[in-house]
């Protein structure tokens, strides 16, 4: 049996978001402050804001999904 370690106040989100200029779908890990910096949530070459799939704590949604992962 494996033992895995995860801090609860982890503070960092899960956003998976969709570029609609490219079609395409990305996760980023980011901390508080990065979540308020724009960047994060529009494509470089194209300018286009993305859209947010879905939005969770890294913790919560690694205690959901880590088999999906074979940990």
């Amino acid at each position: 049996m494996e033992t895995m370690l995860l801090f609860e106040e982890l503070p960092i989100m899960r956003y998976e978001i969709r570029n609609p200029a490219k079609n395409e779908t990305r996760v980023h890990l980011l901390t508080e402050a990065q979540e308020k910096d724009p960047k994060y949530f529009r494509d470089a070459e194209t300018n286009v804001e993305c859209d947010v799939i879905s939005s969770e704590l890294l913790a919560d949604w690694l205690l959901l999904n880590y088999k999906n992962y074979g940990i």
